[in-house]
């Protein structure tokens, strides 16, 4: 994947940023910017594009920078939707090329919502963003960011996304990277993860018994052990299967049973800072190789379309 941040705008003030902002934005860019930081950065041509901020569509030559990427496959925007809540940006962004977009979405109720985006009432424009980009026929990824204040909501998330916008709809469960704003809510916004496994497995049922994709990502995500009954639903598990490059952040830690895993040669553990509030010798390794788990959890489409037999 080739993240580039095409703005260090905001218009929300999440508690949970991870971004760095010194030294990970550099302002407005422009289109012909993005295309060269972009060139040389795919791994495979399959690989996403994203783009993200700040608040990408704070950028005014966002349009611009769509119509210069169109041709990459997987060209994603990173967005809260504000911006998109009126006007015809969804529609313009659609006519330059843009066809999905990775809208945030922290919760289920709009009080804990604006709480930790720090922008009240964005979470009603956040809504009619999303509407926006679907009327414009983008498709769209709802981004999840679990902490301790969402945790218990992440069932009704799944029923808000399904009632407001239909089974097209995917979702996408993140942990916080404890990094730049997050570090400094970490004590508010940690807790014990095994208090939120059970909600999060709840939402997965809830989400395949409506026939809803929902994934947790490589980076910013969990060791697919901490939910064995649902490996199906982690990147990591597409992204080893395919033989594509897994990031190495250098910044996790593995429990002293990890190398007996069929994961472990990808999978990095947990968040260094999590060993404060989540014991790691608890990490449970799934003691199958990747494609076996693979055989067993993934229905036929699936295993017949990564090659799995």
């Amino acid at each position: 994947m080739a993240l580039v941040r095409v703005t260090a705008r905001c218009n929300q003030r999440c508690r949970f940023c991870n971004v760095n902002f010194a030294t990970e934005t550099s302002g407005d860019l422009t289109a012909a910017q993005v295309r060269d930081m972009v060139t040389g950065r795919l791994f495979h041509p399959e690989e996403s594009v994203e783009l993200s901020g700040g608040e990408p569509t704070l950028n005014p030559e966002l349009p611009a920078i769509v119509n210069e990427l169109r041709d990459f496959e997987g060209l994603t925007l990173q967005t809260n939707g504000l911006l998109l809540a009126r006007g015809d940006l969804a529609k313009r962004l659609h006519k330059a090329g843009l066809r999905r977009a990775l809208v945030s979405l922290h919760a289920a109720d709009a009080a804990v919502s604006d709480a930790l985006t720090g922008a009240p009432g964005s979470f009603l424009k956040t809504l009619q963003g999303i509407d926006a980009l679907r009327n414009a026929g983008i498709r769209i990824s709802l981004n999840t960011v679990v902490n301790r204040h969402n945790h218990r909501d992440l069932p009704a998330i799944v029923e808000l996304a399904v009632g407001r916008f239909g089974r097209r709809i995917h979702l996408v469960f993140s942990f916080m990277a404890p990094y730049g704003q997050a570090a400094t809510n970490f004590d508010d916004l940690v807790f014990p993860l095994a208090e939120a496994l059970p909600f999060l497995a709840e939402a997965i049922e809830r989400a395949a018994s409506r026939g809803v994709k929902l994934r947790i990502p490589d980076v910013c995500g969990l060791p697919p052990c901490l939910v064995p009954a649902h490996p199906e639903v982690f990147d990591l598990l597409e992204l080893v299967l395919k033989g594509w490059p897994v990031t190495r952040t250098g910044k996790k830690i593995k429990g002293p049973h990890c190398g007996q895993c069929g994961f472990n040669p990808w999978c990095e553990g947990l968040w260094e800072p999590y060993g404060a509030v989540f014991d790691v010798s608890r990490l449970a390794p799934l003691r199958r190789s990747v494609r076996d788990i693979a055989r067993q959890a993934l229905p036929l489409g699936e295993r017949l379309r990564l090659r799995v037999w």
